[in-house]
């Protein structure tokens, strides 16, 4: 049979008025502190101004530019996959061929309204270029022929 334990003492027999006595006495843990330490420091900063502008600089800003160019990369896949002929428009596909199909024509739409026109911009520039470096190279040939 088991019975309750009780006054138990880890220090050989003590009557109970010392228990007090023996909570306070020294142990093998008590810290005692040192004679010639010092007292802690606290370092108070007076710029709460700095604080506040190394802090604003939020996730927000991060996220809204990852999504922009996470859109404009998977655009640009789009684009070359249709251009690539490996997404194919086609109007009587059904299923996963329906989106396929759906892609290819955000691919098309992406490359007609945005990267057609974008490109165009340089193709004139260039050929306009090209046509007066021809015009030049014409009349100077002309004229060291004459």
């Amino acid at each position: 049979m088991i019975s309750a334990v009780s006054n138990v003492s880890f220090r050989g027999d003590v009557s109970n008025s010392d228990w007090q006595k023996l909570i306070e006495s020294e142990g093998q843990y008590t810290q005692k502190p040192a004679g010639n330490s010092k007292p802690d420091t606290v370092e108070i900063s007076n710029k709460p101004e700095e604080a506040a502008k190394e802090k604003k600089g939020g996730k927000a800003g991060k996220i809204i530019g990852g999504t922009i160019l996470g859109i404009i990369v998977a655009g640009l896949a789009l684009f070359g996959l249709h251009r690539g002929n490996i997404l194919k428009v086609n109007k009587e596909a059904t299923g996963a061929a329906k989106i396929g199909s759906k892609l290819a024509e955000v691919g098309e739409w992406i490359g007609t309204k945005i990267i057609d026109p974008f490109l165009g911009l340089f193709k004139g520039r260039g050929a306009k270029a090209a046509a007066n470096a021809a015009d030049n190279a014409a009349d100077a040939t002309a004229q060291a022929a004459s």
